[in-house]
């Protein structure tokens, strides 16, 4: 394998880095936006209410998609 060493000044460095945290940040905001989005559809599965998501879903689908969940 060839690698080469790109050549950036210290700012274009700092630039990268904060891009590349950035995407981090946006990337867990998402992940944390569905952790909350799967909890609340599994407290309305558990309490028999009906959701968007789950309005067409046979009853063991709905178990199931519970047991995903909490895993």
């Amino acid at each position: 394998m060839n690698f080469q060493m790109r050549k950036e000044t210290p700012s274009q460095g700092m630039y990268g880095a904060l891009e590349g945290r950035e995407s981090l940040m946006k990337d867990q905001l998402a992940l944390e936006k569905k952790i909350k989005s799967d909890q609340n559809e599994v407290n309305k599965l558990t309490e028999g209410k009906k959701t968007m998501k789950s309005i067409f879903k046979s009853k063991s689908k709905k178990e199931d998609s519970v047991v995903k969940i909490n895993e």
